[in-house]
């Protein structure tokens, strides 16, 4: 005898294809069925998920993680992005990781794809308008030394540091993978900012990312939705 229990929160609707799908070990399923437990904005790192689906005094193995990762995208329920993802500064990221049915994930995958490489020519964009600036710079400082070498002017004020920006979309990878997944972003100290906190507590509020509008960077989170639901 089945006996199911009856939940009406902490729980988490899962379509029995997940749990019945024969392509799939169960190993994997039960992997799957844990990452669709997770917060759409939780960002998937393989050291993490090795730790999360370990047995307690038996950690598992890369080899055998890798193996159902690769199972769960030859069956279309994960996607990983074909390149990492590019920081700002130019340096390299994370891959992201996008864990759903089939059918939703190729959608989001084709979004981040395309997400991805307007970031990637923006960001390239970017650094050669910076080497551009460097190398103007590195002239005018130039001159201005000619110019001190004969007490006619003071040496130039160094050039501040750039701060970082956000890719052209305006979100961080993080904001993009939440933004791909549905969430919906509150500026901190808004309305719903605040609502949000009022309902899960100072606590269990989720991490603080930063989004640029109109040139200007605002901080905030993401949620499920923009209010939390009532009742």
């Amino acid at each position: 005898m089945i006996i199911r229990p009856v939940c009406r929160r902490n729980f988490v609707a899962l379509p029995n294809v997940v749990l019945t799908d024969e392509r799939l070990s169960i190993e994997t399923r039960g992997m799957i069925a844990y990452l669709l437990s997770r917060p759409a904005n939780w960002q998937i790192k393989t050291v993490w998920l090795a730790h999360a689906l370990s047995k307690k005094g038996q950690a598992l193995g890369r080899t055998k993680l890798t193996r159902m990762l690769r199972e769960a995208k030859t069956a279309g329920y994960l996607a990983r992005s074909a390149e990492q993802e590019r920081k700002p500064n130019g340096d390299f990221g994370s891959y992201i990781y996008i864990i759903g049915l089939p059918e939703e994930v190729q959608l989001a995958s084709a979004r981040l794809a395309h997400s991805l490489d307007a970031t990637s020519q923006a960001t390239t964009s970017q650094n050669e308008h910076r080497i551009d600036k460097k190398r103007t710079s590195k002239k005018q400082n130039s001159k201005s030394m000619d110019l001190t070498r004969y007490g006619s002017h003071p040496l130039p004020l160094p050039i501040a540091a750039e701060p970082p920006q956000a890719a052209d979309d305006g979100y961080t990878a993080f904001g993009r993978t939440a933004f791909l997944n549905g969430m919906q972003f509150a500026f901190e100290d808004s309305e719903p900012f605040n609502a949000w906190r009022k309902v899960r507590g100072a606590d269990g509020m989720p991490v603080i990312d930063v989004v640029v509008v109109q040139g200007r960077r605002r901080r905030g989170s993401w949620f499920p939705s923009l209010f939390p639901r009532k009742g």
